[in-house]
């Protein structure tokens, strides 16, 4: 082996150990003019590799890079022939896909006499006897069937050599913008700003420049060039007489159906600003993203062994009793493991013009543990806290699935029939005969049972720890346990100055309010044999396992709101407020949606500490606290007045509270900040800011008690109070401790705030642009001349697209600043 062999070795078939061929042969004799051409796949084992050289008349010398295939034996039992793989390939193809071609049995549709078509068909059917004794192969490698193909329709699969492979669609190349300043300016040179991706990546064997592209799977269709299609060879088996031993193979991979869809992913995509030529010192560099892709964290299939018992009737007892038993059963498992890590990032970095190494970034690292040579597999196993306080190691973040494939084929023969015989003998002299009849049964039962599991395995990715770089320090933040819920990080742990571990933690708003909590528990839950009273109650045993307030429920074709559980009672309401009652009793009824409204990711409090807080969380403990902060939540928010105040619209008339907006939004309220001394101490006349600072004494906001968390105000100040919201859920007015007031007004249908005000309500500002008129939906909006006497113009508008024509004198608009809400 050359240098130049190992290196096309590693371009061209490196980790191939099967070499796969798909060929355009002729599954007959291309010298006797009776061509067959067919498309034929298979697999063969590289015997010898290398280059060698050439010189054509009137050329140079040619490099060539050859793979020499091992042969094969032809097979009929046979250990001294061997032969080319494709041409045993083409032969089996032949004989199973195409026997009336190779074994040249006529057709109808063929001219000729019928009585030598049927003389044909008689001899053609003694040739199986005629190749029990030669070999089925060895007979067509006689006749030369199978030693053609058409090159230029035929491949083998090899690595891509130059490390691009295209496909995938489309992908940002350029983004460019033109100042066109020459047009505007004459003499002026025109410049153009925008940026430039590139999507390759260095090989790190031949630190070449290939693609960073990684499909997640290839296409179905056309799936020849796809690596995952391996073949899984048949065991060996025993030898059978007369029979062709070919070799035959199942292709991977198994449970291709479950695999991802075909996706293109990049595991390097660098962007930099356009070049200009001279330009250096003040170029501003490039960034380059990196992305974890299926070749990181590739799809994983696995099986286990194929596990078979028998049973068959002894040959003696079976003589004897004329009774036979096959049975054979069989069962084999398959795992198909799946990720979402496919073009997730892994990392950014930001370098300066004309510098490998980068001045800032972040890397993301996930929980895994290697897998086979150069990949990862992921690791669900995390530390998880439960809504009662108490920490415990479980596996998150992972949905499983089964799919169980039982199968059976009983085959029963049963026979019966009689013996008879007669026997003669001499009685005084005098013959007689005796008859004797013989009853005959014979019994013989076949039978075959499979079964297969597969098993289907959805990991999600946890980040385990993120790390920020800048100008040469770094600064580490691991994630340490999530809620046991919703899978949601609530402690982490970065690092100070001092290298000294800070944690923090958030406690989650589904722990205290049920309403923000995890829809799954009743959604889409069903239920029949329902009886409603006058009232719009009906009664089910252990009814707080099923209904929650709020929840949404669908039957006899109408929707009704769950106001109340009380023990086995359960409170309907329709649309407008009143009592549920359904046409009939006995009703199917089902939760269309929950009152528990899936916000798992708001929080009600955070601590920062020194001291893991995890060690006395359930003790409602926690020191060396360093910042603490708390908030609630609340409902019955009054409704927002200058959209309701239209007597005719369906919501002002409804009194259902979970219609007309009173409940089942749970929105921020107040805020909280705990008071308390932070300590101080001297070392050598100095202050020991490495230690200093942490609170004196703290008293937990929320804490539990048998399960139940429930909040203490003790040394908690309220610092921020959130008066009123809009109907999109934007706040409007907030007030501070000292009762001070700020406020804004949202224009353009409550998407955009047009005015702010501080130390002022709402109602006492105002502000209009005249722009937005025709976004306002609400009966009576907050402030504007909408509705004043004038003629609105939109050919003399100014800033903006309209203006209003005074005359003469003033228009003028009257505002009460007074609270005209109904609450």
């Amino acid at each position: 082996q050359t240098e130049a062999d190992n290196y096309l070795y590693d371009k061209y078939l490196k980790g191939i150990n099967h070499l796969y061929f798909r060929v355009l042969g002729n599954i007959t004799n291309t010298n006797v003019n009776n061509n067959h051409y067919e498309y034929v796949s298979g697999y063969a084992t590289i015997q010898q590799y290398g280059v060698r050289s050439c010189n054509p008349v009137g050329s140079g010398n040619y490099n060539f890079f050859y793979v020499k295939l091992k042969i094969v034996a032809i097979g009929d039992n046979s250990s001294t022939t061997n032969v080319n793989p494709i041409s045993k390939a083409i032969w089996q193809f032949g004989r199973v896909h195409c026997p009336r071609i190779v074994n040249d049995q006529p057709t109808n549709e063929e001219p000729g006499d019928n009585v030598i078509k049927f003389v044909k068909t008689i001899a053609n059917s003694i040739k199986p006897l005629y190749e029990g004794f030669f070999g089925a192969n060895r007979v067509l490698q006689n006749k030369n069937y199978g030693k053609h193909i058409i090159l230029d329709k035929s491949f083998i699969r090899f690595n891509t050599p130059s490390g691009f492979k295209y496909g995938g669609g489309s992908r940002v190349k350029k983004i460019e913008i033109s100042d066109e300043w020459a047009s505007m300016m004459p003499g002026n040179p025109t410049y153009s700003y925008g940026q430039e991706y590139t999507y390759t990546t260095l090989d790190q064997n031949t630190n070449e420049v290939i693609s960073s592209g990684v499909a997640s799977y290839e296409p179905a269709i056309g799936g020849d060039e796809n690596p995952w299609k391996q073949p899984k060879w048949a065991g060996d088996e025993d030898e059978k007489l007369f029979v062709p031993d070919d070799r035959t193979y199942t292709e991977e991979p198994f449970g291709e159906s479950f695999f991802p869809t075909p996706s293109v992913g990049y595991s390097k995509v660098t962007v930099r600003n356009l070049q200009y030529t001279g330009v250096k010192r003040h170029a501003t560099g490039y960034i380059v993203n990196e992305f974890y892709t299926a070749k990181d964290f590739p799809t994983i299939v696995d099986f286990t062994p194929l596990d078979f018992k028998s049973y068959k009737t002894n040959k003696l007892w079976q003589i004897l009793n004329k009774s036979s038993l096959d049975y054979m059963t069989t069962s084999q498992g398959y795992v198909i493991e799946l990720n979402d890590m496919h073009g997730k990032q892994k990392a950014n970095w930001v370098y300066a013009e004309d510098s490998d190494k980068p001045i800032s970034g972040m890397e993301y690292k996930y929980n895994c543990i290697p897998y086979e040579t150069t990949s990862f597999k992921l690791k669900n196993d995390a530390l998880t806290i439960t809504k009662e306080g108490k920490t415990a190691q479980k596996e998150i973040g992972v949905e499983y699935d089964m799919f169980v494939d039982f199968r059976e084929d009983n085959s029963k023969i049963y026979g019966g029939g009689t013996d008879m015989n007669t026997a003669g003998f001499l009685a005084a002299l005098f013959p007689a005969m005796v008859p004797t009849v013989l009853p005959e049964y014979n019994k013989e039962e076949t039978r075959y049972r499979s079964a297969v599991i597969t098993k289907l395995v959805y990991r999600y990715g946890l980040v385990k720890e993120t790390i920020a770089y800048d100008l040469g320090s770094s600064v580490p933040t691991k994630n340490l346990a999530y809620d046991a819920e919703s899978g949601q990080v609530l402690l982490t742990m970065t690092k100070n100055e001092f290298e000294d571990d800070i944690y923090n933690f958030q406690y989650p708003a589904h722990w205290f309010y049920e309403e923000m909590g995890a829809a799954y528990k009743n959604i889409g839950a069903e239920f029949t044999g329902i009886s409603f009273d006058a009232a719009g109650k009906f009664n089910i045993f252990n009814a707080k396992s099923y209904f929650f307030p709020g929840d949404e429920i669908s039957g006899d074709g109408e929707k009704g709101w769950v106001t109340s559980v009380v023990g086995d009672n359960v409170n309907v309401i329709n649309f407008l407020g009143l009592p549920y009652k359904p046409s009939q009793s006995g009703q199917s009824i089902k939760i269309l949606r929950s009152g528990r409204r899936n916000i798992i990711s708001a929080n009600i409090g955070t601590i920062s500490s020194t001291i893991n807080p995890l060690n006395s969380l359930a003790e409602n403990n926690v020191s060396g606290v360093l910042s603490a902060s708390a908030q609630i939540f609340k409902e019955g928010w009054k409704t927002y007045c200058e959209c309701f105040d239209n007597a005719n619209s369906i919501a002002y008339m409804s009194k259902n509270p979970y219609v007309n907006g009173q409940k089942g939004v749970l929105r921020p309220y107040k805020a909280f900040a705990f008071l308390t001394d932070r300590t101080h101490t001297l070392v050598n006349s100095n202050t020991n800011i490495r230690k200093d600072g942490l609170y004196s004494t703290f008293i937990p906001f929320w804490q539990v008690t048998d399960g139940i968390w429930s909040k203490v105000e003790t040394n908690w100040q309220w610092t921020t109070e959130i008066t009123e919201y809009g109907p999109y859920g934007e706040e409007l007015e907030n007030k501070d401790a000292l009762n001070r007031y700020s406020s804004a007004i949202f224009g353009y249908n409550h998407s955009l705030p047009i005015a702010v005000a501080a130390n002022a309500k709402r109602r006492t500002i105002g502000y209009d642009g005249m722009e937005d008129y025709p976004f306002i939906k609400c009966s009576n909006d907050h402030f504007s001349y909408k509705n004043a006497m004038g003629i609105m113009l939109f050919e003399d508008a100014h800033t903006g697209k309209k203006s209003i024509k005074v005359n003469s004198g003033t228009i003028q608009i009257t505002k009460p600043v007074g609270n005209t809400c109904n609450n």
